[in-house]
């Protein structure tokens, strides 16, 4: 039997399905009559243990699961969000209560579980000088405390308090990577290692009299198309000579005091150097390419 019903009419489910309930009269000449309703017997909603991940990052999903299907999702604070679906989003460290609920004619259960939301790694930004001398050092600063640094090649090294030593000419890249629970990210900050004999020659004394010219590049940084200003008490001829950060000539130019000067790179994006010789003085800047 899937209902039983009392003699005051009150029908109790016992097992889900159709039945069909009778009433009977009965006169006192005999006579009967019945009247029949079906009753439909639906089972009350039960929903199961929500299934998933207990926890989240910042920016990142995680998928919930329950049953039955055709339910609710709710999250409790602003902490999460949760789709339809039952697609947890990270959106602020904490915890937030995710909700599953479903409902028939028969009322509405539900079942909840605390999802923790993690904060995604952060490795901040690197500052500090980005070019050294072969077997000099400069020290690399980040803000976020934990993290570990590595050089990419071997053109240069760094210790673990961000020290940076140049070993061979050229470029190397340093990074500084954190992690946690979350996963690891990384900064990173281009170096660039000075050959020893450029070094030496832009630490060299130069001559200065009362005569020196300023040299004024500008823009700088620059996509390669840059004019440089040279002015002097004295009009008088100008070397100029370009090199990479290793060192190498890229070009020379000359031109005079008191006059600006239009030059054009075809080089790729880097730290350049420009020496600008007069008879009295030399004065060498630094030119940043940025493509």
């Amino acid at each position: 039997s899937l209902a039983t019903i009392s003699s005051s009419g009150v029908v109790t489910g016992i097992a889900t399905g159709s039945t069909h309930i009778l009433y009977t009269v009965t006169n006192a000449s005999t006579c009967t009559d019945s009247a029949i309703k079906v009753i439909n017997i639906i089972s009350v909603p039960v929903v199961g243990a929500i299934n998933g991940g207990s926890s989240v990052c910042t920016g990142t999903t995680v998928n919930l699961s329950s049953s039955p299907t055709g339910g609710t999702w709710m999250a409790s604070n602003g902490n999460a969000t949760v789709t339809g679906a039952g697609v947890v989003s990270g959106v602020t460290v904490g915890t937030d209560t995710i909700t599953y609920s479903f409902t028939n004619n028969c009322g509405t259960d539900s079942k909840t579980k605390v999802i923790a939301v993690n904060p995604a790694p952060d490795a901040g930004s690197i500052s500090g000088s980005d070019s050294v001398c072969i077997g000099a050092s400069i020290s690399l600063n980040n803000s976020v405390g934990n993290g570990a640094w590595n050089s990419v090649n071997t053109n240069a090294t760094v210790n673990s308090s961000g020290i940076v030593s140049g070993v061979s000419a050229g470029m190397d890249t340093i990074t500084y990577s954190v992690t946690n629970i979350c996963g690891t990210v990384k900064a990173s900050f281009p170096i660039y290692i000075l050959s020893q004999s450029y070094c030496d020659s832009i630490n060299a004394v130069s001559i200065v009299t009362e005569n020196a010219p300023s040299v004024k590049v500008y823009p700088n940084p620059n996509k390669g198309e840059f004019v440089i200003d040279i002015s002097s008490p004295v009009n008088e001829p100008v070397h100029i000579r370009i090199t990479n950060a290793i060192g190498q000539l890229v070009n020379e130019y000359t031109t005079a005091t008191n006059k600006v000067f239009e030059i054009k790179l075809e080089q790729p994006t880097g730290i350049y150097f420009l020496s600008a010789y007069t008879s009295h003085s030399r004065y060498t800047t630094k030119v940043t390419i940025e493509k």
